[in-house]
């Protein structure tokens, strides 16, 4: 039985910690004023320009309405943002994020 428990850990380890690739960011719709999670993968949605930095392009639609938010992101080669422009939405903090939730359970 020792045997068998050894394999499926060896064929099926456990998993450990693993790091989130995920860069979060919060928007305001400025229609509405929902404030809308955005999750960007660092390790698979970042593409290279011109100038040898990384930009990503999302395009972010709420719960409340259907306003369609466009957002660049901008990145330098270590992955450390350098610049958004966001049309339909501003930039807010994970704290207005945190509010808008406790108050929708409420």
């Amino acid at each position: 039985m020792n045997f068998l428990k050894q394999l499926s850990n060896f064929l099926a380890p456990k998993a450990g910690p693993s790091r989130d690739p995920g860069l979060y960011y919060y928007v305001r719709c400025a229609r509405c004023g929902e404030v809308i999670k955005v999750r960007i993968n660092s390790m698979n949605d970042l593409s290279a320009n011109d100038e040898g930095s990384l930009f990503v392009r999302k395009v972010i639609v709420g719960r409340r309405c259907y306003n369609r938010i466009e957002a660049e992101f901008t990145y330098d080669t270590n992955r450390k943002l350098i610049d958004t422009e966001i049309n339909g939405g501003t930039l807010v903090t994970q704290t207005d994020y945190d509010t808008q939730q406790q108050t929708a359970t409420q």
